[in-house]
């Protein structure tokens, strides 16, 4: 009766990725502390799936620290905006990244690893400015 109030634990190694997962892009919601696992969860894995497709169709491979950069970008859009700016947000930003590759801030060019210059120089797309986002910038 008393095991009612006890929180429980994630029940495969699924929940618990995904409980991970939510508590790691949590303290980026200042506005939307209430947000469940769950919505925390739809907006990593759309954001994933998006960047993933259109990656795939360019014949790139986004590496998986930057993907995570991405997504904590777009839970920082969730938290200040509705669902529906978010969405329209990515489709844009999705098509900045057909037209013109990745934000610098995001790494620059999500091609192979080969291309990209030793650690500790400048990537030629550092030294370009290609702008920051023009809907949400923090």
């Amino acid at each position: 009766m008393f095991d009612l109030f006890k929180r429980k634990k994630p029940k495969t190694l699924l929940d618990e990725l995904n409980a991970t997962t939510a508590s790691l892009y949590r303290p980026l919601l200042n506005n939307r502390k209430d947000a469940s696992d769950d919505d925390i969860m739809e907006i990593v894995q759309t954001v994933m799936r998006a960047y993933k497709a259109a990656a795939d169709s360019k014949s790139e491979t986004i590496p998986a620290s930057t993907l995570l950069d991405i997504c904590s970008h777009f839970v920082g859009v969730y938290d200040l905006k509705e669902h529906d700016f978010f969405m329209e947000h990515l489709k844009y930003e999705i098509n900045v990244y057909l037209e013109s590759g990745l934000r610098d801030r995001w790494g620059g060019s999500s091609s192979d690893s080969e291309l990209r210059p030793p650690s500790g120089s400048t990537p030629p797309s550092a030294r370009r400015s290609r702008g920051g986002c023009a809907c949400v910038d923090r």
